[in-house]
């Protein structure tokens, strides 16, 4: 994975949230615990290095720089980690964003004009000034194909929720919100997404609240139109949306905070609905740690869904590492950003991917899957395969089937064959 490809995927990670601007270590905290994906130091040039400091090291959640003031934060970031730590993300405007930045950058845009310009200085995340661009403005990245976020600045509980009412990914918001603010923020993202509906092809949801949803909606349509599959891929964001679906996925991003909102939406339930009737589920990093039965390391303030019968230890892996495919036999190199690991797996878990030392990083049980890295064959194709032979054994069950499964496809060292192409 190339820098560039890594700041993006950090970036769409916190799509769905918000970032909000703080004073001190205790408005840090209080925002984490509300939940926001990130902080950023406000009236910074009025704070000391200890006050900065102060807020870097009480988070778990990212810490955003004003880009101009990006190496006095650095320096600080430095004294702390070292060459480690979690890094940070940068707040910049178009004219001080910095093409060959070291971190993620979010570039604030006061036209849907720029939106060009910004792309060029290597943004991750497009800010919006004014709520009124957002639609232009993503317009532009989907016909350009660039998955990026947009987000808008607002200075008010009333301005982000007309923000996310017109289709923003996030907030950065430069004003404090009370508890009841923030969840009346968060409620938003419930909007219904409009969806087609056809019986006889495959449609599989991305549940779209927070993270990497619009990365794998673009993954999974990809596999699907590549294999001239018969299905689509939409974007969920309430429990109605979900009746007709034939499969889900739970996308990366902040566990924490998708927790949060499957409860507040019903989602939650929904989900657990669609492990008992059988319909396909699968759950990728925050995604698999919500799905395990068990919390380990790391999971505490999160209501498990308990999808599959494995113990999650979160943020156990970070960097490259050598996977073992064990249905094919393959070992592939795959990059981990504080990903988990499953453990203590059930009688009936198959293991799916695992590391040299054994540890556990792609799962199944009946109609769940898990997977703690994002990209690959093993991740979508595997999953789309099982989606597939569900749906056209349901559909020639109800002597309704304009499905004709006629075209093998290979895949894997083995030349393991797997029954994917499907057409009308």
């Amino acid at each position: 994975m190339s820098t560039s490809e890594l700041h993006r995927f950090k970036a769409e990670c916190i799509s769905g949230g918000s970032i909000v601007a703080v004073r001190s270590a205790e408005e840090a905290l209080l925002m984490q615990e509300m939940g926001a994906v990130g902080v950023a130091p406000d009236e910074i040039e009025k704070m000391t290095d200890q006050d900065i400091a102060s807020i870097l090291s009480a988070i778990s959640i990212h810490f955003v720089v004003p880009g101009e003031h990006r190496d006095r934060c650095d320096q600080i970031y430095r004294d702390i980690y070292d060459s480690g730590g979690p890094g940070y993300l940068l707040l910049s405007s178009l004219k001080d964003a910095d093409p060959e930045a070291r971190y993620p950058q979010l570039i604030i845009i006061d036209y849907a004009e720029e939106v060009s310009a910004a792309v060029e200085k290597g943004a991750s995340i497009i800010v919006c000034r004014d709520a009124n661009a957002i639609q232009e403005v993503q317009h532009y990245l989907s016909e350009t194909g660039n998955i990026l976020p947009c987000y808008c600045e607002v200075y008010s509980e009333y301005e982000a929720e007309q923000a996310m009412k017109k289709g923003a990914q996030g907030t950065v918001m430069e004003f404090l919100p009370t508890k009841e603010e923030m969840q009346s923020v968060l409620k938003n993202v419930f909007q219904p997404s409009n969806r087609p509906s056809n019986y006889n092809e495959i449609l599989i949801g991305i549940i779209a609240l927070q993270g990497e949803y619009l990365f794998h909606e673009q993954e999974a349509q990809s596999w699907i139109d590549k294999l001239h599959i018969a299905g689509r891929v939409i974007l969920v964001r309430n429990p109605e949306e979900m009746n007709g679906l034939d499969a889900v996925v739970l996308v990366g991003g902040w566990s924490n905070l998708q927790s949060r909102l499957f409860a507040m939406s019903g989602i939650d339930e929904k989900l657990k609905q669609m492990k008992e009737d059988g319909k396909p589920i699968l759950a990728i990093c925050a995604g698999m740690i919500l799905a395990g039965m068990r919390p380990g390391i790391e999971c505490d303030n999160r209501n498990l869904l308990e999808l599959i019968d494995v113990q999650i230890d979160n943020n156990q892996l970070s960097g490259s590492y050598d996977v073992h495919i064990l249905p094919t036999g393959e070992k592939v190199l795959k990059t981990f950003s504080d990903g988990p690991i499953a453990l203590d797996l059930g009688p009936n878990v198959q293991p799916i991917a695992q590391l040299e030392d054994g540890r556990v990083v792609g799962a199944k049980e009946d109609n769940v899957f898990i997977f703690s890295y994002h990209v690959g064959k093993s991740v979508h194709l595997n999953f789309l395969q099982y989606c597939i032979e569900r749906k056209w054994a349901s559909l020639h069950e109800d002597g309704k089937s304009v499905f004709n499964k006629h075209q093998t496809f290979n895949y894997g060292k083995e030349g393991r064959k797997q029954l994917l192409k499907v057409t009308y």
